[in-house]
């Protein structure tokens, strides 16, 4: 069974929807395919990824099927959502699951790295850099000044299993 929540507005004593918790619906939504039946909004992708994690997290990917179903939902998510970091971070750790399972990632390489490009491009995040990181992948993006950019060089720093590499950014003069 699915609740709706709705409260009341004090200023035009009129009701109003509350923005839904896809966390709270385990009934509904308690499987990988079961998010085939999510469409994807702006409104609803920080949770929708949040629920993405927990299942990848918890039940793990356990066919070529739910592979393909969560990379598919990733790709929605970056491509319609507002991708700030905690909801980077958050496609981060969905593709971090994504990289520990024993499938076949080969059919869907493409879209991962899809995924990750979008991400680094869409991202809105103050200052001049941002890095997300798990354990199995880093993300370093940085603002440029198209005028005032030599280039840039970068690394990847002591890579330990367990510890969220570092990647760190040098500008050029």
């Amino acid at each position: 069974m699915v609740s709706f929540c709705s409260v009341v507005n004090a200023k035009s004593n009129q009701a109003q929807w509350k923005h839904p918790d896809l966390l709270s619906c385990p009934t509904l939504l308690s499987t990988i395919p079961s998010l085939n039946n999510i469409t994807v909004t702006a409104n609803n992708s920080q949770d929708l990824a949040e629920l993405i994690k927990n299942m990848t997290s918890n039940q793990g990917i356990s066919s070529h099927e739910d592979l393909i179903i969560v990379v598919f939902k990733l790709l929605e998510i970056v491509k319609i959502g507002i991708l700030t970091p905690p909801l980077g971070q958050t496609i981060i750790d969905i593709i971090n699951n994504i990289l520990e399972t024993n499938i076949d990632l080969q059919p869907v390489t493409n879209d991962i790295l899809e995924v990750t490009d979008t991400l680094g491009n869409k991202l809105i995040f103050d200052g001049m850099s941002l890095n997300v990181s798990s354990p199995m992948l880093a993300l370093s993006i940085l603002n440029v000044d198209p005028t005032d950019f030599n280039g840039m060089a970068f690394g990847v720093s002591s890579f330990s299993e367990g510890i969220n590499p570092e990647v760190p950014l040098h500008k050029q003069n």
